[in-house]
């Protein structure tokens, strides 16, 4: 490049004009990069000195990457998976935006989602827990539930928990129904203070008493925008399990190791 093309593009960048917002030994960056980056990082782009922290990130990755290059670490089989799975992980998740857009809503399709899930509209509830929480292989639902069952608290579930030798935790919780799947938000919106619902993992337990329940429910103008944003994000996630089940049909899939088999390939093995 001659003296006055690089005057020039050094003018450009200066006047804002390129793309590039640096050059680190020949590797540019652009602006592009560094909103990704700042977006990556979940900073906003009227932080104080956001592009400042998104450049700095994307030099040292630049700078070690380089290192790492040069030192012959990309080679390495572990780097190499690692890369190739980064790399596939990238392209679904760009797919996955694509194909997940769905179209607008149209007003009759709000106006009814909000009178068919009245739960998470009209009659919308704060609840406050107590929640005692123990090891799923320690929990009993038959002995236990008798325990806290229409009590007012876990006193009694508590002292004979101690006595058994049986450790919980025990903290309070404050939720929004909306938070809960719509069987559990159905199942709230019948009880009442004191009333309980067990959420049972394969690790824990978690017995959630209802200590408190405030109405919180929306108005029509303040039901609407949540309603369309939900029945979009219902949508998109309908479009991308729909796009998958076509994908597993159309595609053989041979599955040789019976750790990693699913139901449906163990209940086809067994026909």
């Amino acid at each position: 490049m001659s003296l006055s093309g690089a005057l020039a593009r050094d003018t450009k960048v200066i006047s804002g004009e390129t793309q590039v917002v640096a050059n680190i030994a020949g590797r540019e960056v652009t602006i592009n990069e560094l909103r990704t980056e700042m977006q990556r990082l979940g900073l906003s782009p009227v932080e104080p000195g956001a592009e400042r922290r998104a450049f700095e990130s994307l030099r040292d990755r630049i700078l070690l990457v380089r290192d790492a290059e040069a030192n012959r670490i990309d080679r390495r089989p572990e780097a190499l998976w690692r890369i190739e799975a980064a790399k596939e992980q990238a392209l679904v998740d760009v797919y996955l935006n694509i194909i997940s857009q769905p179209p607008e809503p149209s007003q009759a399709e709000v106006r009814d989602y909000i009178l068919q899930n009245p739960t998470l509209f009209a009659r919308a509830k704060n609840y406050t827990f107590q929640v005692l929480e123990l090891p799923t292989a320690e929990f009993n639902a038959d002995m236990m539930t008798p325990l806290f069952d229409e009590k007012a608290n876990f006193a009694v579930f508590r002292e004979n928990l101690e006595q058994a030798g049986i450790t919980y935790m025990l903290s309070e919780s404050v939720r929004q129904a909306a938070s809960f799947p719509e069987p559990v938000r159905i199942q709230l919106d019948a009880y009442d203070v004191h009333d309980n619902i067990v959420i049972q993992g394969d690790v824990r337990t978690s017995v959630m008493k209802i200590t408190k329940i405030i109405p919180n429910g929306l108005s029509t103008a303040e039901s609407l925008p949540l309603a369309r944003a939900l029945l979009k994000q219902s949508d998109s996630q309908k479009r991308i399990k729909s796009r998958l089940e076509q994908l597993r049909k159309d595609t053989p899939i041979a599955v040789y190791h019976s750790s990693v088999k699913s139901e449906e390939h163990v209940t086809g093995e067994s026909k």
